[in-house]
């Protein structure tokens, strides 16, 4: 089975979720505050900021810390 056949069959089982927006905080500056915001608290690998680059930070050592703290950024912002 082909990789689009096999995707295709996955998305019709569900659960299907559309992400829409992550870049949406860059759109008038070209910066992303809460990205940049999150590359301090947390730190990263890369001094291009990145939500994958999260993953390997600190933020991975208490992650419902970070999820509650990138919720109040995200209100504050």
């Amino acid at each position: 089975m082909s990789n689009l056949q096999e995707f295709w069959r996955q998305l019709h089982q569900g659960p299907a979720v559309l992400f829409l927006g992550q870049d949406y905080l860059r759109v008038e500056t070209g910066t992303d505050p809460l990205l940049a915001e999150a590359q301090g608290k947390f730190g990263g690998t890369k001094a291009t900021p990145d939500y994958n680059l999260l993953l390997d930070s600190t933020a991975s050592q208490s992650p419902d810390a970070a999820l509650t703290w990138m919720s109040e950024c995200c209100r504050r912002l």
